[in-house]
């Protein structure tokens, strides 16, 4: 649960925050599945472009490993209008595993 969004983007959008044990964890690739919205995006919540300075994060995660499918958005019911309109929140997640090719580090 430490690497969630929350605590890691409070700390870089501040400034602050050593980042090295999730980077580690990424390059040894600790998680089979990582689930993550906007990994593309400029305003990605591990990394975002106004910080700072970058996490490495969203590079650590796209190094070592690989785009395997798509989690559609959520939906909400068509009688309730912007029921969900915060793409960070219910937007599509991209599911990330491992490369095969790059050994752990």
């Amino acid at each position: 649960m430490g690497d969630r969004t929350a605590p890691i983007g409070s700390q870089a959008m501040g400034g602050i925050g050593d980042f090295s044990g999730f980077l580690s964890r990424i390059a040894a690739k600790r998680y089979s599945k990582i689930l993550v919205r906007d990994v593309h995006d400029p305003v990605f919540w591990y990394e975002d472009f106004l910080w700072p300075k970058p996490t490495g994060i969203r590079q650590a995660m796209l190094e070592n490993h690989r785009e395997t499918g798509h989690i559609r958005a959520a939906e909400g019911p068509p009688a309730v209008k912007n029921w969900a309109e915060d793409r960070h929140l219910f937007g599509e997640m991209t599911v990330l595993e491992p490369k095969a090719n790059s050994p752990p580090r």
